[in-house]
């Protein structure tokens, strides 16, 4: 995947799970208009560093946050979970619970 194509996908997803709109967050930024910014998301604008920086630090987010390519963690993350659900369901729900009692421990030291 091209990387302005991965940039504006993360841009966009984080956007959205902060519950901007395009409208709102061009407001942030201060002086991006919204075709610019619609351009951006879905790849078809090329930003520089610095355009990149003011984006991330409105989204309160590393800079990496958003060059970062998740497809691959994501389709990781599908077998593994595929492969989870290929064990016998005793031995499922003991890993659960193992990954759950380590994300109260994450979550709880924070």
């Amino acid at each position: 995947m091209h990387i302005q194509k991965v940039i504006g996908e993360n841009i966009q997803r984080i956007r959205v799970s902060q519950g901007l709109s395009q409208s709102e967050f061009c407001k942030k930024l201060g002086n991006m208009h919204q075709t610019r910014l619609s351009a951006i998301e879905t790849g078809k604008a090329v930003i520089t560093v610095k355009t990149l920086e003011k984006i991330a630090k409105t989204l309160s987010v590393p800079t990496i946050v958003l060059l970062n390519d998740i497809s691959k963690q994501s389709l990781d993350l599908t077998k593994t979970v595929e492969a989870i659900n290929l064990l016998p369901i005793t031995k499922r729900k003991a890993l659960l619970d193992i990954i759950e009692a380590y994300i109260q421990k994450e979550i709880g030291s924070k």
